[in-house]
């Protein structure tokens, strides 16, 4: 095996004239082996090389500088070969220990995120060693950031007209319009902001917002020339719901190499939901014997004896004008008592279900006999439906004191006189009159006659009776026949107006056993599913 070795001593011809003679003898060859597991003075282990690079990011164009160094364990010199883009010079041979700078053009067009450069050697047991430096394109990041309309938490391009969104922009509420009727739309300038970041930094940049896209589910929308923010529709000659759109979005400024990302933005929309009939309704009810100004929503009447005037009022919804010719179905009423026993349908009574001259139609309600709401809908073909609510009342005045006129005690044998009054409040005091009315005992309460009960008076060793307290309900009076104890007189009324008067005597017995102390009593209104109650 040949060595090469850097010193400047040669050898001697003895010397060479004594390594033959070992030869002979067959030493040097041994001598060789040892010689070749050892590295020589100043010589590593192993090959290695190394490669650096003036910077760690590149713009596009640029040109850096590399160093490159090998240290050899054996071999003087050891070709090095360079892998990447741009290199000059990609191979050359290196002594052990030297290093050589390289230049590197970095790439102008389709400059990649980052780039690896790579030297390689091979060593004479022919094992490869290599080593890299990578350069990283110094470039802005981009995304869409802030969506179209929320720029900086704020918000903005919403809804002004025809439902200004601006305080709620997830409003569901309709706007009516009438057939053929027009709206008005608008919305707000949008703004749009993107985000970008560089290596540690990173920001925000404002984006152009030019698309103002206006659509609708029905009808016909016509963007302004002028202004894209601003439309009209017409809608159409037909019933229904329909979505006003406006779809804005942005026109993305283009992200130029080397910067990398998109800025372009998803649509923001901004929508109302319009509904279209031919004609407002208004069904509107008051209490009969009052005049037109009391017309409202809702109305007030007795239960059983009371009634309620009923106006419908249809006008054009594109000028509020008085709308004749409207035929509606026959009205439905509603209540909650219907299935009661005993119960009495309310009904009403129209000359006409056409709207005439003044847009209106007008009719009478009879309240049915059960204390419960009423809800009177009026539909048409032409237009949606409507309803007014009638409350069937029976008497609202509070507390029995209230109702009630009549003495706390009473004498045998001696009438004492009972006055019902029913009355509700209308905006003014309203009697109930015109029922008819009937008292009933539902309770006695007093002492009955027990011959077990009391003290031994004569002496005999025996109880001699005493009286105990005993109650009966309604039922018991009936069945212990103590119905005929109390009596009332048939009931007067009208004097006043929505007074009801009797009196009522009461027996202090009927067959010397039971003795009456107290009455309870009720009125009974045989017209309507409830009735009020006194004592004494």
């Amino acid at each position: 095996m040949n060595y090469k070795l850097n010193s400047a001593k040669r050898i001697s011809q003895v010397t060479m004239l004594v390594l033959l003679m070992l030869m002979g003898l067959g030493f040097v060859s041994q001598a060789a082996q040892c010689s070749e597991q050892l590295p020589l003075p100043g010589f590593t282990d192993q090959d290695s090389v190394s490669i650096s690079l003036s910077q760690e990011t590149y713009r596009p164009c640029d040109v850096i500088e590399g160093t490159v160094s090998v240290s050899l364990s054996r071999a003087e010199s050891i070709t090095v070969s360079i892998s990447g883009p741009g290199v000059t010079p990609s191979s050359f041979s290196l002594d052990s220990g030297e290093s050589k700078t390289i230049s590197i053009e970095l790439p102008c067009e389709d400059a990649p995120l980052s780039i690896t450069y790579t030297a390689s050697i091979t060593s004479g047991d022919g094992s490869e060693e290599s080593d890299s430096a990578t350069v990283t394109l110094l470039t802005k990041m981009w995304d869409s950031g802030s969506a179209i309309g929320s720029s900086a938490g704020a918000q903005d391009g919403r809804m002004i007209s025809p439902q200004d969104q601006r305080a709620d922009v997830d409003s569901t509420e309709k706007i009516q319009v009438g057939f053929q009727g027009t709206l008005a739309c608008e919305v707000e300038g949008a703004t749009d902001s993107d985000h970008w970041k560089q290596g540690e930094e990173e920001g925000e940049a404002g984006d152009s917002v030019s698309s103002y896209l206006w659509s609708a589910s029905g009808g016909t929308i016509t963007p302004d020339p002028s202004d894209p923010k601003k439309a009209t529709w017409t809608a159409p000659n037909e019933k229904g719901s329909f979505t006003i759109k406006c779809t804005i979005d942005d026109a993305p400024t283009a992200v130029e190499s080397p910067d990398r990302g998109s800025r372009d933005d998803s649509a923001l929309v901004r929508q109302v939901q319009v509904e279209v009939a031919s004609y407002k309704v208004e069904v509107q009810a008051k209490r009969s014997g009052t005049d037109d100004s009391r017309f409202a929503s809702s109305a007030k009447v007795a239960a059983a004896s009371g009634s309620a005037d009923i106006r419908v009022k249809v006008t054009n919804l594109t000028g509020g004008l008085p709308v004749s010719g409207v035929t509606f179905d026959a009205p439905q009423i509603t209540g909650g008592d219907s299935g009661v026993e005993g119960y009495r349908a309310a009904t009403v009574s129209f000359s006409s279900l056409t709207t005439d001259s003044n847009g209106e139609l007008r009719g009478s309600l009879r309240a049915s006999n059960a204390i419960e709401n009423l809800s009177v809908e009026f539909t048409s073909p032409q237009t949606d439906s409507s309803s007014a609510t009638v409350d069937q009342v029976w008497s609202e005045l509070e507390g029995s004191d209230e109702s009630w006129v009549y003495s706390k005690e009473f004498e045998y044998g001696v009438a004492e006189p009972i006055t019902y009054r029913m009355q509700f409040t209308d905006e003014e005091i309203v009697p109930i009159s015109g029922h008819s009315m009937t008292f009933e005992t539902t309770g006695l309460s007093g002492e009955i006659w027990d011959e077990t009960a009391g003290e031994d008076i004569d002496g005999d060793g025996q109880p001699d009776g005493g009286f105990e307290p005993e109650h009966y309900d309604n039922e018991e009076i009936d069945i212990f026949g103590y119905r005929d104890l109390v009596t009332y007189p048939p009931v007067v009324t009208e004097t006043p107006a929505g007074s009801y008067h009797s009196s009522q005597t009461v027996s202090e017995t009927k067959d010397d056993y039971f003795f009456v102390d107290s009455v309870e009593f009720d009125i009974v209104d045989q017209d309507v599913l409830d009735n009020g109650s006194g004592s004494e």
